[in-house]
């Protein structure tokens, strides 16, 4: 763990970052969850699952209702 000075954003991989989007739209955990069982903010996990890179589905759902 980094601590001081050297501390900064934490990078994660795609794969991590699909593997955690994925599991939240199988739809057994929310943001929350997922955040405690991955050591994630849940805001983190709440940005990846509407990061429309990460997730297409998810933002092609939202342009489709707002019409």
């Amino acid at each position: 763990m980094q601590t001081g000075k050297g501390m900064g954003k934490q990078k994660f991989s795609i794969e991590f970052k699909l593997e955690v989007v994925g599991k939240y739209e199988m739809g057994t955990c929310g943001y929350k969850r997922l955040a405690k069982m991955y050591g994630l903010s849940r805001d983190t996990v709440r940005s990846w699952v509407l990061n429309p890179k990460l997730n297409p589905d998810k933002n092609s759902e939202e342009e489709t209702t707002a019409q």
